[in-house]
C-alpha cells in the first residue's frame, strides 16, 4: 500500500507538466517535506513504536537525522512528556523535524520551502492517500490569522475511510520563512 502511493506521487511528479500546475518550478525541499510525512506518518498510521522503528540508523535512507533529548522535545511540544523528535537534513537539504507528540500526533515541521510547492504536493498526497483508503474527505477547518508580523494560515481535513478510524490531516503554514519553522503537517485519530 506503502509503495503504491509513493508510487503514485512520483508518477505525478515526473508526468505533469509543472507548466499545468500553475508553478513556474517544484520546490525539491517541498517535495522531500512531503515525502518524509508520507514515511513517517501516512505509513505508519501516526504509530509512535512505528516510527521509532523506522529511525535505524541501519535501515534509515533519508538524509542524515539525529534524534533530539526528551527535555528538548517536551520544550517542543508544549511541555507534554513522552513525545519523540528527529531533526533531518534531507537529500534535497531541507531542514525538517519528524515528530510524534504523547497525544496522538504524529508531524513535520519544515524550516523553509516554497508555499504554493507546499500546497501543491500536500493536496496531491491528501487525494492520494484518500483514495488508499478509498474513504471521503471533508474540510473540517480553514483560518487565517497574524502571528508574529506572519500571516498564517492553518487547514484540516477529515478522511473518513471505509474500514478503520478517521484520520485528521492539517497543515499550518505562513507566507514566508522567518519564524522556527514556516510549514508544519500533522496526521492524528
Amino acid at each position: 500500500m506503502t509503495r503504491l502511493i509513493a508510487t503514485l506521487c512520483v508518477v505525478l511528479l515526473l508526468f505533469v507538466p509543472v507548466s499545468l500546475l500553475g508553478a513556474p518550478s517544484l520546490d525539491l525541499r517541498a517535495i522531500d517535506a512531503l515525502e518524509l510525512f508520507q514515511k513517517v506518518c501516512f505509513a505508519t498510521d501516526g504509530s509512535k513504536d512505528k516510527i521509532v522503528v523506522l529511525f535505524d540508523p541501519a535501515t534509515w535512507n533519508f538524509g542524515r537525522f539525529k534524534q533530539l533529548p526528551a527535555s528538548a522535545v517536551q520544550r517542543l511540544q508544549g511541555g507534554r512528556p513522552g513525545g519523540v523528535a528527529y531533526a533531518i537534513i534531507s537529500p534535497n537539504g531541507a531542514e525538517l523535524l519528524a515528530e510524534y507528540e504523547s497525544r496522538g500526533i504524529c508531524g513535520v515541521r519544515v524550516q523553509a520551502a516554497d508555499e504554493n510547492s507546499i500546497h501543491l504536493i500536500f493536496d496531491m498526497s491528501l487525494a492520494i492517500h484518500r483514495l488508499a483508503l478509498k474513504g471521503e474527505t471533508s474540510l473540517e477547518d480553514a483560518s487565517t490569522q497574524e502571528v508574529q508580523g506572519y500571516k498564517t494560515t492553518f487547514r484540516a481535513w477529515r478522511i473518513t475511510p471505509k474500514k478503520g478510524k478517521p484520520t485528521l490531516v492539517a497543515i499550518t503554514y505562513t507566507d514566508r520563512p522567518g519564524l522556527a519553522y514556516q510549514h508544519f503537517i500533522t496526521l492524528s485519530h
